[in-house]
């Protein structure tokens, strides 16, 4: 389902090459109209909403600083991946690269798994305390916001974004380098529209934005035995 519909409020989003500079939002005639650098695709079941009051997703106070210097040192890059920088969880005696669901016991997880009930459950398993959120809600006290996209087909991935103190939002693809810009080379004000439409992955498929605790929460990179 390429285009969300919301019965309350109209939304067309309209979208554009990658490489496109323009993805300003405007108002015409009491309709919001989201120019969107790449084609959204929402899983049915478990979608995210697309109406936005602010450019901004406003912050709790607890959002984590954006230091790309720290992640991008060459004892920390290669065994850390977007899911560790997603929960801000930084060690320098890991071995290999977290994934959701690991700390639970849960198996590797399987290409028709990669979808947005999946890896929730999986984090949510991991994490208990993280809950869903819209894009203009605060975050209660000691959580900050993140947000997971999927990559579909032969070929499937998944990706984590999260909001830093600035109010941009940053991200690690895999074992590359942190960084606050999307596809495009874009700063990220709101990752449901920015363009994630990279190289090798297309990140269509957006879940639903989500508050987080990194102190209640682990990530680890070889699955526990139950």
């Amino acid at each position: 389902m390429p285009i969300h519909k919301n019965k309350e409020k109209k939304i067309i989003k309209k979208g554009g090459k990658k490489n496109k500079k323009n993805k300003k939002n405007n108002n015409y005639g009491g309709k919001r109209i989201i120019k969107a650098p790449i084609l959204i695709t929402i899983n049915e079941k478990n979608s995210p909403d697309f109406t936005f009051i602010g450019e901004f997703s406003p912050l709790s106070g607890y959002e984590p600083k954006y230091e790309p210097k720290k992640w991008n040192n060459e004892l920390i890059i290669k065994n850390h991946n977007c899911y560790s920088y997603m929960m801000n969880a930084i060690s320098r005696t890991r071995k290999d690269k977290p994934q959701p669901g690991y700390f639970s016991g849960f198996p590797r997880v399987k290409d028709n798994e990669y979808n947005c009930n999946s890896y929730f459950e999986r984090i949510k398993k991991d994490n208990p305390s993280i809950y869903k959120v819209g894009f203009d809600t605060k975050c209660k006290k000691g959580y900050y916001k993140a947000f997971m996209a999927i990559a579909d087909g032969d070929d499937p991935d998944y990706h984590f974004y999260r909001q830093d103190k600035s109010g941009y939002w940053s991200h690690k693809p895999g074992r590359r380098e942190a960084t606050d810009l999307d596809a495009s080379g874009n700063k990220i004000k709101n990752p449901l529209i920015a363009d994630r439409n990279y190289t090798h992955y297309n990140y269509k498929i957006a879940c639903p934005l989500f508050c987080v605790n990194p102190d209640l929460g682990r990530a680890y990179s070889s699955r526990i035995q139950n």
